[in-house]
């Protein structure tokens, strides 16, 4: 393929990838930052340290289930996992799960505009594609189309985002390369109901209720604004990017004796303008995306042990249509559907012992992707997942917490791998402790890389990677403090390029995070979070940067919690910056955007927030191509 016929595929499909994130899933990388997250200590006997503001209940932070597929305290975890708690959604105004990700240490995320654009996520330089996005612990349907967008999944009904980084592949499987990312919406010991009205720049205005065991959202906005001109395009009006969404969730549980059933049912529902790039923009454009899952738990729980069946069903369609379509050269009208249905079932057993947990099951799943591109004739592929994990955790005196686990998994006509792992922790005096994890971990082609039309490649092979990270973790020095470096080196790695879609024979992603917290002194506290970057290359040929792997990212925040009656509950400033943003069809510059809050008391259980985000107004793009709007505001009513 040409790069001029490349191209004008691109122009072909530019906007519509935009739209539906099919490009997403060829996006090696996006930009990472800090969010109130609260990183797992290295100390169990310790309670996990604060957020950067007021400390949420402990009931929030206190036990994980990611990182080792059960549930455990939080300094037990086995790799550095960090956690949104939904004291950290409610209190810095978090409206979509790719927001509140933006501030977790080594995650990236790339936009393509205001509230209701496509996001990205991608974990330690890693794809979107290679981050695992799990559901209450199952996977979401959009990977195997390129269409699982956390831009557009709300956090109304979100208890907490617990962000695994390094390798999930051992106890997760295909696609969990960078790390793990996990929505759970089950709460633990909340009761109340929180209830908020909103109005925003941009016509947006929004409705939610929060209950522990339903959820409602409706949010709509306008979303027209001016921009700037970015290098080589010319200055404009963002049209026609409108957003109308709502999502509904419900959940249940009940217990008898030892036996336990949970159920759940979620469903999310957006109609929206879609502009497209810039120098390809398609105004007349329209989107609906229709996201729905269900699931059913029976556990048997004992003094030693749980044994969970878990039975599921996902199901994610987008549909694309624009009566012009002037990027097609023609003028003809293009329409497409993407849809992608699974049906998951897991049988899980955890044995508890002195050491820790051993964690034993089955995986299986089969689902049914279609990919269309407006061509009148979408292939459909099945695909298929049966797998076989096991991980122990064992310790060996005081000091030295250790795991081994290893995974056999079939992925149907994309063929099988064996994915080990082995890490443990080190404690010594005075809160500090050593982490290292060894694995490997790989991705079966999906889909979106197999069959869509100008950006496919059929021959494709599965990834695989060489994971490797150590980390100091400090959990006394001033509110907790942790540096940690992490290599990955793949072969046959998705990228795309002038020549379409071909497997990397080798490349490597290497880098370093930094994450300092202070403690709370008179009702402040800050927190202070850097990644670099500084490897993220294809070694195919000559060495070459991966594209949409920016090097520095950084996030500084400084927030104050008032006392439980003070007119003043809470505020806050965020800074979060991320260096050149390089892509072959765009780079974007580098930009900081400062984000700020404050939260007033108008009643025992009544707040006004005012919210300004880009309080300098800087004009920026997070993706080349992707203008975003400039400052806004929003103000809120809410019960809390």
């Amino acid at each position: 393929m040409t790069f001029r016929t490349y191209a004008a595929l691109l122009r072909r499909t530019s906007a519509l990838c935009a739209a539906s994130s099919v490009c997403a899933a060829f996006a090696l990388g996006a930009p990472p930052a800090l969010a109130q997250s609260v990183p797992a200590q290295a100390d169990p006997t310790r309670s996990p340290g604060p957020a950067a503001s007021a400390a949420p209940a402990l009931s929030e932070i206190g036990r994980v289930s990611t990182s080792d597929r059960h549930d455990e305290p939080a300094g037990a975890t086995s790799k550095a996992t960090y956690v949104v708690t939904k004291s950290d959604i409610v209190r810095r105004g978090f409206t979509t799960v790719a927001a509140a990700l933006e501030d977790v240490p080594g995650v990236v995320v790339t936009r393509t505009g205001p509230v209701g654009s496509s996001a990205g996520v991608a974990i330690r330089g890693t794809g979107a594609n290679q981050t695992l996005v799990l559901l209450d612990g199952r996977p979401l349907a959009g990977a195997q189309i390129g269409t699982l967008d956390l831009g557009a999944l709300p956090t109304a009904g979100v208890e907490r985002i617990e962000v695994v980084e390094g390798s999930g592949a051992t106890l997760y499987g295909t696609g969990a390369i960078g790390g793990v990312i996990n929505i759970v919406t089950t709460p633990r010991n909340r009761r109340d109901t929180i209830a908020t009205l909103s109005n925003a720049t941009f016509g947006e205005s929004a409705f939610v209720v929060d209950a522990p065991n339903f959820a409602f959202e409706r949010r709509v906005a306008r979303s027209d604004f001016g921009y700037p001109a970015f290098g080589g395009d010319p200055a404009g009006v963002r049209k026609d990017v409108d957003l109308a969404s709502t999502s509904l969730r419900g959940r249940t549980a009940t217990h008898l004796g030892a036996l336990g059933l949970a159920l759940d049912a979620g469903i999310v529902a957006r109609h929206l303008g879609v502009a497209g790039q810039v120098p390809f923009t398609t105004p007349n454009a329209r989107q609906d995306d229709v996201d729905g899952d269900a699931r059913a738990s029976l556990s048997h729980t004992t003094a030693r042990s749980a044994t969970t069946l878990d039975l599921s069903g996902t199901r994610d369609s987008v549909l694309y249509r624009d009566p012009v379509a002037a990027e097609s050269f023609t003028g003809a009208p293009i329409a497409f559907l993407n849809v992608e249905s699974r049906v998951q079932a897991s049988l899980r057993n955890v044995v508890q012992n002195d050491g820790g947990a051993l964690v034993y099951g089955v995986d299986l799943a089969r689902g049914v992707a279609r990919i269309d591109a407006g061509d009148g004739q979408p292939p459909v592929h099945g695909f298929a997942q049966t797998a076989l994990y096991a991980q122990d955790q064992m310790r060996f005196g005081n000091a030295l917490r250790a795991y081994a686990g290893l995974r056999a998994e079939r992925d149907g006509a994309q063929g099988g791998s064996f994915a080990p792992s082995l890490g443990g922790t080190w404690s010594f005096a005075g809160g500090v402790a050593l982490r290292t994890n060894a694995s490997t971990a790989f991705r079966a082609p999906t889909a979106v890389d197999l069959y869509y039309p100008g950006f496919s490649n059929p021959n494709l092979r599965p990834e695989r990677t060489k994971n490797f990270d150590v980390a100091v973790e400090a959990a006394r020095l001033l509110g907790g403090a942790s540096f940690g470096w992490f290599v990955t080196a793949g072969n046959d790695l998705i990228a795309v390029s002038s020549t379409g879609v071909n497997n990397v024979q080798k490349a490597v992603v290497s880098g370093f995070t930094l994450d300092v917290r202070t403690r709370p002194l008179n009702g402040f506290t800050a927190r202070v979070n850097f990644t670099d970057l500084y490897r993220a290359q294809n070694l195919t040929a000559s060495e070459q940067r991966l594209p949409r792997r920016p090097v520095i990212v950084s996030n500084a925040e400084l927030a104050y919690a008032g006392a439980p009656r003070a007119l003043l509950a809470s505020a806050g400033i965020v800074a979060h910056s991320v260096g050149l943003n390089a892509d072959p069809f765009g780079a974007a510059q580098p930009f900081t955007r400062v984000d700020a809050y404050a939260r007033f008391r108008a009643a025992t259980r009544a707040l006004v927030t005012l919210r300004v985000y880009d309080l300098g107004g800087e004009r920026y793009e997070e993706i080349g191509g992707f203008p975003m709007p400039g400052r806004s505001f929003a103000l809120e009513l809410s019960t809390r």
